[in-house]
């Protein structure tokens, strides 16, 4: 791995990938059933990771910090510090629509924990459709692998 590219990506996702590789077809196709288990698990996956890097960070100083981290602690799972700094910017959009929400939220109910869990489900949703995106390719990916 360089840290600019990394052929593996995921250190948990690749030997599922590498699955695909095999001669024994019922192996090829776990990790497409691996994928689509993902797949229903990314909105509670996003909501902890949510609650984790958005809930309670209102100002700037904050989300861009709590960006930073969220980019580069995807790095820890071997992907490259090239998306690990793609991701802060994944992060940043995340917290702004957050920000936005619990702002409004807040505003209209003057509640902070109403406007905390509505903040929270609004990036849970972003965040959850541009995992789904990802998982989505890759399992038509890993059909495309499994059919040739």
């Amino acid at each position: 791995m360089n840290l600019f590219y990394n052929e593996g990506g995921n250190i948990y996702i690749a030997p599922i990938i590498e699955a695909a590789n095999t001669s024994i077809r019922w192996v090829q196709v776990l990790p497409f059933l691996f994928f689509l288990l993902f797949l229903v698990a990314i909105p509670l996956l996003a909501h902890l990771e949510e609650k984790i890097f958005r809930k309670g960070n209102h100002k700037w100083p904050d989300i861009i910090k709590q960006s930073v981290v969220f980019g580069l602690i995807h790095c820890l799972v071997g992907i490259s510090l090239a998306a690990g700094i793609a991701l802060i910017g994944t992060g940043f959009f995340y917290a702004n629509k957050y920000r936005k929400t619990y702002l409004k939220e807040l505003k209209e109910h003057n509640d902070h924990t109403r406007a905390e869990e509505q903040a929270v489900l609004v990036s849970t949703t972003y965040h959850s459709f541009y995992n789904s995106v990802i998982i989505i390719t890759l399992i038509a990916l890993q059909a495309i692998t499994v059919l040739n």
